[in-house]
């Protein structure tokens, strides 16, 4: 598997296919940090004689910006006031998380220069003299098997792309491998993974949140966001759409998150401007390009056709790390929310983390996404979340103490024409292996 992060030195996706915890739901893999006497054997180092300064000793460190960051602790800590039963949790609710606004959160990750993410920054310095470049490595293991490496020429550099709520270890050694550090570690936290990914916008990774049953879903096999434009062009609406990709966007999305399926949820001919074969490309692999129109909100709830819908959801159950699968509309927002939303329903995610995620658009676009009213722009445009809450609360699927995975299992069943076992399968492959 190629790297599946970026690199930024010191001064800094398509188809076949995280935040202070406030319940025990939201939680996983808390607690003191691998370590050799935790039965993590570490690397040994050469001579030590480079002395890691930062993000060394088994810091937590947030992967997103400030901003985003602080709205992922309020919905938990407005959760948690809720007193909510474990069953609870993974319930439709009415009200979630009392009056948290993500408006209030945006700031300057709502400046349009797509940084919802936050760069992880390490430091380090040499006991000895010593003037030439040096090695950074870095793994998700304390033997270092795998690492990944860059060569810097100071004595800083920054990470970004990392997984959500994973421990990673580093270290640093001089180009000529003459003196080295000992093994460092940080880890990242929370359950949403936002990517720096050049003219894309509002992209993530669909993964990183735990489930009822205290599996993860698996991260780096599928993303969401906005679409991938090569040119702008007008289609007579007032928002034009503008260019979202080029070689910088194809490197990090082709290249380093393995992209190889791009599921188009816009409607094919003018939105798409003819759009027939995806942007992204490689010299050693194919991009599957599938445009599906899929609509939104109540309207795909209600009347979305199965085949369609069915397509959708196998396209992303057959997502894999080496394959990975990038499904988009416009902005990422709507459609591509809705699919989302149900597709966190089923495998299990806490209620509050499906409105979170569907919430999150409103860090990375112009337009804000409300999960508790209806938000409408200054185009007159509408954006009806609370109407699909109500759809799903309607239908026959729902019952008083259902839980959302239920409703969206038998709802997959009936109107998507998906047999039970495809159902199971679709959250087995989605879902981390079981500890």
């Amino acid at each position: 598997m190629k790297k599946n992060i970026i690199l930024l030195a010191s001064s800094l996706f398509i188809l076949t296919a995280c935040g202070n915890q406030g319940g025990s739901s939201l939680t996983s893999g808390e607690g003191s940090l691998p370590s050799e006497s935790a039965g993590e054997s570490l690397l040994p180092a050469k001579d030590g004689k480079i002395t890691l300064k930062k993000n060394n000793e088994g810091a937590e460190v947030s992967i997103l910006h400030p901003g985003v960051q602080a709205y992922c602790d309020a919905m938990y800590e407005a959760e948690a006031a809720e007193n909510l039963s474990e069953e609870e949790k993974y319930q439709i609710r009415t009200s979630v998380c009392g009056n948290v606004n993500p408006v209030d959160y945006q700031g300057d990750a709502n400046d349009n220069d797509r940084d919802d993410f936050k760069p992880i920054e390490l430091e380090w310095e040499s006991t000895v003299s010593y003037s030439g470049d040096y090695k950074v490595k870095w793994a998700t293991n304390g033997g270092m098997e795998g690492a990944e490496e860059k060569t810097v020429s100071g004595t800083s550099t920054t990470l970004v792309n990392l997984l959500c709520d994973t421990v990673y270890y580093w270290k640093v050694e001089t180009a000529d491998g003459a003196h080295d550090s000992v093994v460092g570690s940080f880890k990242t936290k929370g359950h949403f993974r936002n990517i720096k990914s050049g003219l894309a916008y509002n992209v993530r990774d669909f993964g990183g949140k735990m489930t009822s049953s205290g599996r993860r879903t698996k991260q780096g096999i599928i993303f969401r966001g906005g679409e991938l434009t090569a040119v702008e062009y007008d289609t007579g609406i007032p928002q034009k759409h503008i260019v979202t990709w080029d070689e910088e966007t194809n490197d990090i999305l082709y290249g380093d998150l393995n992209i190889r399926y791009e599921l188009d949820l816009r409607q094919s001919g003018r939105e798409t401007n003819n759009l027939s074969a995806s942007n992204l490309h490689g010299d050693d692999g194919v991009v599957t390009y599938d445009c599906q129109s899929s609509g939104s909100y109540a309207s795909l709830f209600n009347t979305g056709s199965a085949t369609m819908l069915k397509h959708i959801f196998t396209v992303l159950g057959n997502a894999t790390e080496d394959a990975a699968v990038y499904f988009h509309c416009w902005g990422g927002a709507d459609r591509t929310g809705t699919i989302a939303f149900l597709l966190d329903g089923l495998l299990g995610v806490s209620y509050t983390e499906c409105c979170m995620d569907y919430e999150f658009t409103s860090f990375d676009t112009i337009h804000t996404r409300r999960r508790d009213v209806k938000v409408t722009d200054s185009n007159g445009y509408s954006y009806d979340f609370p109407a699909l809450v109500t759809a799903i609360k309607n239908s026959s699927f729902y019952q008083e103490g259902k839980s959302f995975s239920d409703i969206v299992s038998d709802w997959m069943q009936e109107r998507c024409n998906m047999t039970a076992a495809e159902v199971e399968q679709l959250k087995e492959n989605l879902l981390e292996p079981a500890a």
